[in-house]
């Protein structure tokens, strides 16, 4: 296991991915960047409830993504690239933001809005055991 951030008392949960070279014969507990000789191998989830929402984010510097939240969790794993992710509380209204980067896995509860500015451009898979909805997107000021 990676080292783990967390925020508004563990509704976001930042884990940067322990990297494992050459894992033959371990036992790979948890998500984990395995760094093969054929190349990276990535586990991102491995759990029992179901996975029913999975897309490709790509990041551009000088742009924002978000700007909204859900009434469900979603996850983030950055592939490539840096970006602060702000994040506010919706019902508390507390505001927080971090630095995400490459190898990082973000768990975001519901209700926490989040707006994503690209500092270096990347690339993310975003998952969530819900189905995604468009009108599951409300929007939100920053």
């Amino acid at each position: 296991m990676g080292q783990i951030k967390t925020l508004f008392n563990g509704r976001v949960k930042i884990e940067t991915l322990s990297s494992i070279i050459s894992p033959v014969g371990q036992k790979i507990e948890g998500p984990a960047r395995l760094l093969l000789e054929k190349g990276e191998l990535t586990k991102i989830y491995d759990g029992e409830e179901p996975v029913k929402y999975i897309a490709y984010v790509e990041f551009i510097p000088g742009k924002i993504r978000g700007g909204h939240y859900h009434d469900r969790q979603e996850y983030f794993y950055i592939i490539r690239g840096e970006m602060e992710f702000e994040l506010i509380d919706v019902d508390t209204k507390v505001a927080e933001s971090a630095i995400v980067k490459e190898g990082d896995l973000i768990f975001l509860s519901s209700k926490i809005a989040h707006r994503i500015k690209t500092i270096k451009a990347g690339h993310a898979i975003e998952f969530s055991k819900n189905r995604f909805q468009l009108e599951d997107s409300t929007a939100y000021p920053f």
